[in-house]
């Protein structure tokens, strides 16, 4: 039985994407603030958030969308490696590497979609304007 390259490459892909939670958190991202930390508990986001202004909860949440965006554009670096390794690269430590890069850095972007999701609705409960906080 002969299975194609392409075919190798696309379940290879499938996995990866599909095992994005399995990765361990380690810590806070190294984004442009500090005040970003993708380990903070939920609820201590949610009792500061109570405490902000809509202008402060913007701030927050603009600097969680930049560093999702950043993560994203990671992994999009880290996939476009793994795409140039080809499908024969599936069992070396290159590739090994390639997919722990990706789980952490999906793990992360969970985290920070998860801490930004408290500033944002807290913004749409305030019935501020969130068309600029777009992930996308």
């Amino acid at each position: 039985m002969k299975i194609s390259k392409s075919v190798v490459l696309f379940v290879v892909l499938a996995a990866i994407v599909a095992l994005p939670g399995c990765g361990k958190k380690d810590g806070s991202t190294s984004s442009k603030s500090s005040s970003i930390d993708e380990t903070k508990p939920i609820t201590e986001i949610k009792a500061e958030a109570d405490k902000m202004s809509v202008d402060q909860l913007r701030e927050m949440a603009i600097k969680y969308r930049d560093a999702i965006k950043d993560k994203n554009a990671q992994i999009d670096k880290v996939m476009a490696k793994l795409r140039d390794a080809g499908a024969g690269a599936a069992m070396t430590d290159e590739f090994k590497g390639i997919k722990e890069e990706i789980a952490a850095l999906t793990t992360s972007v969970k985290a920070l979609k998860q801490r930004f999701g408290v500033y944002y609705d807290k913004l749409m409960l305030s019935k501020a304007d969130v068309s600029d906080l777009s992930l996308e």
